[in-house]
């Protein structure tokens, strides 16, 4: 205890003094950060014990300062050989871990996928992952005894690979309370793609939970400094991994990134790929580019005012159809284009989707347009092929107020809810060129299904279905439709839960907000 000025009996840090005689537990995380601590303990520290955390470079935790204390106390020659290894890399200043190489690599990783520029990165990341993927294999201990560390690993490489979930509590390291490594864990235990995945739905549990508490009492993070810490856990909880669209996501982040980030262990660390500067500025100047291609105003002069809007040259052309079709003349139809092209923009943003955004920007207003023109002045024959048929059978149902069984409801809700003209055309404008085998097969229909499924029962079992979906998405065993295609189906599904999250799709000055981030308004 280091003791006040004041009085050689009272602690100097009362509230540090507090939290450990508060936070003593006999569980495998206290008696592993006991060890962690090991040099600030000295002779009331149990060497015994903290020695079964020493890893297969000698050291313990990859910490020079705890190795040394151990080294001084027992002796050990693997200690030695640990300390010895650093003094002939690093002279006489060492870091204050060491290796931590795995961590930096996926940091960068996943700062460039969060970020929107990972497309410019494509061999470096697969470098990286592959990488990874042999130390996962090996069961490397940099990547197993840090939560953080194995996090990310599992979150990077589990879409691509599907190994096991149970290394999350195989480790000391996944029991040190720290709201940045449980930030980690939390984003990992989303990704579940089969039913059984028990241990991550466990961990999303209290992962969820954790953070919020931790913030809600105001405590110090001690693993890094990050001032951006609650923004990113609120919005991490808010936006679930299904539901974390492109182009607000990215702008989000680019808003919290940390830039020049000091993480603080047993003393401050920084490296190039954690926090780097360089990748702020080129994702600021992406996300301008992806605007700017098509960046214009167009003055409207209707009834002798003037309406300035700040479009780009894409929604233009998509609102200059809408006119020449006379769309905007229908007093039934909601003249919704901005949202429309925005439901597009926010998923499908890199510049060479053009014809993509515009596909299911069109295909989306003239939904808008049919929903409408059935719910005010619709008629029967008129009705638009089976999209049509199964919103007139909803309407039966709602007139004549029955209630159909769950059977007859999920036949014709997935079709009802009217994707399918919206997404499929999209498809052609995505890259790969599509076969009769690929439109014929059973798993573009599967796919299909489970999208609308998923919008449709957004409330009630969305979060099964979309377990599912996403397991179709990413596996490739088996798979004869096109990644680029199935991500189609996966980005309208986030675009789904991002409408109909708290409204009906269309209304609130949130949503609104949104719209003119993403299409009109530049990162400065």
């Amino acid at each position: 205890m280091v003791p006040s000025p004041n009085s050689l009996k009272d602690p100097f840090f009362p509230e540090c003094l507090n939290w450990l005689l508060g936070n003593q537990h006999h569980d495998e995380g206290w008696r592993a950060f006991l060890a962690y601590t090991s040099e600030g303990n000295g002779k009331f520290q149990d060497w015994e014990t903290a020695m079964k955390y020493q890893r297969k470079n000698g050291s313990l935790f990859n910490s020079p300062s705890t190795t040394a204390a151990a080294f001084t106390h027992l002796k050990n020659p693997s200690c030695l050989t640990y300390l010895r290894t650093l003094l002939e890399k690093f002279g006489n200043a060492v870091p204050t871990i060491y290796p931590l190489d795995n961590y930096a690599r996926l940091t960068m990783v996943s700062s460039l996928e969060s970020l929107g520029i990972d497309r410019h990165f494509r061999e470096e990341i697969t470098g990286v992952l592959d990488g990874t993927y042999r130390f996962w294999l090996q069961g490397d201990e940099d990547i197993f005894s840090d939560a953080a560390t194995c996090a990310m690993a599992f979150r990077l490489l589990h879409p691509l690979t599907q190994f096991s979930e149970d290394c999350f509590f195989n480790s000391p390291g996944g029991y040190l309370r720290d709201v940045g490594a449980a930030l980690e864990l939390f984003k990992a235990s989303e990704i579940t793609l089969h039913p059984d995945e028990s241990v991550l739905e466990k961990l999303n549990y209290w992962t969820h939970c954790f953070p919020k508490q931790e913030l809600s009492s105001n405590l110090i993070q001690a693993h890094r400094l990050n001032k951006h810490i609650g923004q990113e856990v609120d919005h991490a909880l808010k936006c679930p991994y299904h539901a974390n669209l492109g182009r607000l996501s990215i702008r989000k982040v680019i808003k919290h990134y940390n830039a020049d980030s000091t993480r603080i262990l047993k003393s401050s660390y920084s490296s190039l790929n954690i926090g780097n500067e360089d990748f702020l500025k080129l994702a600021v100047e992406d996300y301008n580019f992806c605007q700017s291609i098509f960046y214009t105003s167009w003055r409207i002069q209707p009834f002798c005012k003037v309406l300035v809007l700040s479009l780009s040259l894409k929604l233009l052309c998509f609102i200059v159809w809408v006119v020449e079709n006379r769309l905007d003349k229908l007093k039934f139809a909601r003249q919704k284009q901005p949202y429309c092209y925005f439901s597009a923009a926010i998923s499908l943003f890199p510049p060479k989707l053009s014809d993509a955004r515009i596909s299911w920007a069109k295909s989306g207003f003239l939904l808008t347009v049919v929903n409408d023109f059935f719910d005010i002045g619709g008629s029967e024959e008129e009705l638009w092929l089976e999209c049509l048929k199964s919103i007139l059978k909803e309407a039966g149902w709602s007139r004549n107020k029955l209630e159909p069984t769950m059977e007859e409801y999920m036949a014709n809700a997935y079709v009802s809810l009217a994707l399918g003209p919206i997404v499929l055309p999209a498809l052609y404008f995505v890259g790969p060129k599509l076969s009769e085998d690929v439109l014929g097969n059973s798993e573009l229909q599967h796919l299909f299904m489970l999208m609308s499924t998923c919008g449709r029962l957004l409330n009630d079992i969305h979060s099964c279905k979309t377990k599912e979906l996403l397991r179709l998405v990413v596996l490739d065993k088996g798979s004869i439709v096109p990644r680029a295609c199935k991500n189609m189906f996966w980005n309208m599904n986030k675009v789904i839960h991002l409408l109909y999250w708290k409204d009906d799709g269309y209304v609130g000055n949130e949503m609104m907000k949104d719209v003119n981030e993403v299409i009109d308004e530049l990162i400065v």
